[in-house]
């Protein structure tokens, strides 16, 4: 009898370690779909809100851009500047996109992605885009165009 009170009690301790973890997994961390809809969502207000305020609460207060169409890394108030342009980019939307997400700590993520945009008079351009979430906000945002492909590189280098 006295061992299986002991077994009882071990298992509600079990239980009740497993459940902080997952609670605190939920509070503290985000999970990979999450930064999925996280990326979704910020794609879905530069195409379809293309609200410029929207855009910039995305980021976290320290947040920082290097944009597709510009060279100049963007802070603050600049970063909204910056949406002022492009998302009222006529008839701008997301063609194509592709993610690779990474965790980084249980609060930081990375979500390498590409994006093929599309806007008037404009052929699709592929951006290499990089996101760093720090919880729900986007901390850092890197895009560039992809250059042409190097048929020397890929040649050596044997990728497809």
């Amino acid at each position: 009898m006295e061992l299986q009170k002991f077994k009882n009690k071990y298992i509600i301790i079990i239980i009740v370690v497993l459940l902080l973890i997952l609670i605190l997994e939920y509070v503290y961390g985000n999970n990979y779909s999450s930064i999925s809809l996280l990326t979704d969502n910020w794609i879905n207000t530069v195409t379809i809100d293309k609200n410029p305020q929207k855009i910039y609460d995305l980021f976290s207060s320290d947040g920082i851009l290097l944009g597709t169409v510009s060279r100049i890394t963007r802070t603050g108030i600049d970063i909204k500047k910056y949406f002022d342009y492009f998302a009222k980019l006529p008839g701008l939307k997301v063609i194509r996109k592709k993610y690779d997400i990474k965790k980084i700590t249980n609060n930081v993520f990375m979500n390498i992605t590409y994006i093929t945009w599309e806007w008037e008079g404009q052929e699709p351009l592929t951006a290499n885009m990089v996101f760093i979430f720090k919880g729900n906000k986007i901390y850092y945002l890197n895009s560039s165009t992809l250059p042409e492909v190097n048929e020397s590189l890929l040649k050596i280098s044997g990728k497809k």
